[in-house]
């Protein structure tokens, strides 16, 4: 009944956006823009699983930004992806938010005859964050690649590959120590990723065809700062140095939004509908319909870029400096946040959070700090159900 009446809400919330928002969008002044977009996505979209695996078979890795890490129809596409007949060529999936020093956790769980969940967990409590990533559709994730392996023939498995710095929690006894850390590996994260992927597929030249799961800035291909210098991101470093190898994929969803406070100057962020709410009204009229297309020509690449970098980007630049192609999976306002497993820590992680959280977060929460640790570890491991995703839901 529950899951009746939720698909009952999710239906009526995008019957509101098609019936509503999109008309809002046209009678704003937009009308022109949308048809314009309407036209392009009738004359050159496709499914959005073909248009991958033709990606592929031009390309040797695609990367994909979730734009929201905890949402879940990103996910539900990549577990799409990798049960195709055609994933039998695909060799790889490289996973930001898994470290390298937990790999061997990864490659026991997928090695197991059954699917042994307890072999997984100790991969998922160590990011670099402090409090582990105990989201449900990363272990849906790794669960499906378990049971693809199971039907594909020896030397042919699909690997699952963490590329995140490795993070050594007991070496960390004062913030001082944790905010070091983080600053030197902010400065070369990205790179440490690139050359983490570079190695596994063997500078290419292997024949290796790889899958990276990611987010936002960490796939953009050339953005480039107010002195006209490229941002080095992970996406970046291959689009430079390895063209034509490797392609960036933004799954539609909110978009990231920064400005700063006149007064303080102090960055604001928001999530709100990209070109004005016009690439919304224009897929609505495919409603649940996957679809894919290329932001490198048409109407939807010229968009302005907006992001993780639009504060100090160089004007006029575009989301096709960004992205070369797009992935629209679902309407915004039917998309889900993640449930968080509560199972994934067990007790010995509970004792260590304990040291931990006040580590990473020192006294910037006053009204957390004041809290006993047991509390505050209690909350922030507590199981979270699905449900619709905050940041997707506009007035």
């Amino acid at each position: 009944m529950r899951g009746r009446i939720r698909g009952f809400c999710v239906l009526f919330v995008q019957a509101v956006w098609i019936f509503g928002g999109s008309l809002s969008a046209e009678t704003a002044g937009g009308a022109e823009r949308v048809e314009e977009l309407r036209s392009f996505l009738a004359a050159e979209s496709r499914p959005a699983v073909e248009f991958v695996y033709s990606l592929l078979a031009e390309r040797d890795l695609v990367l994909f930004d979730d734009a929201l890490h905890d949402a879940v129809e990103p996910w539900d596409f990549y577990r799409e992806l990798v049960r195709q007949p055609e994933a039998i060529d695909l060799d790889v999936v490289f996973v930001e938010v898994l470290a390298t020093s937990d790999q061997p956790h990864v490659d026991a769980f997928l090695a197991a005859d059954k699917p042994r969940l307890d072999l997984l967990y100790p991969a998922l409590r160590n990011d670099l964050n402090g409090g582990g990533w105990p989201l449900e559709t990363t272990v849906d994730f790794l669960l499906e690649v378990h049971e693809i392996n199971r039907r594909r023939p020896p030397g042919r498995k699909l690997r699952v590959v963490g590329v995140s710095n490795p993070v050594f929690w007991p070496g960390f006894v004062r913030r001082e120590q944790y905010l070091e850390f983080r600053r030197v590996v902010d400065l070369n994260r990205d790179y440490t990723m690139y050359r983490v992927i570079l190695d596994a597929m063997q500078n290419f030249e292997a024949g290796t065809k790889a899958l990276f799961l990611t987010n936002t800035r960490h796939a953009y291909k050339a953005i480039r700062n107010q002195q006209g210098e490229l941002y080095w991101n992970t996406g970046t470093f291959f689009h430079r140095f390895h063209p034509d190898r490797t392609a960036a994929v933004r799954i539609h969803s909110a978009q990231l939004f920064l400005s700063r406070d006149p007064q303080s100057g102090r960055k604001k962020a928001r999530f709100d509908r990209v070109d004005d709410g016009a690439w919304d009204a224009a897929f609505a009229a495919y409603g649940r319909e996957r679809i894919a297309l290329t932001l490198n020509h048409g109407p939807f690449g010229v968009t302005d870029y907006v992001g993780n970098h639009m504060l100090d980007a160089l004007p006029g630049q575009t989301l096709a400096d960004a992205y070369d192609a797009l992935v629209f999976w679902a309407p915004l306002e039917t998309i889900r946040r993640s449930a968080r497993l509560a199972a994934v820590y067990d007790e010995s992680t509970r004792h260590e959070l304990r040291r931990r959280l006040p580590i990473v977060f020192g006294d910037e929460d006053p009204a957390q700090a004041r809290r006993a640790p047991v509390e505050r570890v209690e909350e922030w491991i507590g199981a979270r159900p699905e449900g619709l995703h905050p940041l997707t839901q506009f007035p």
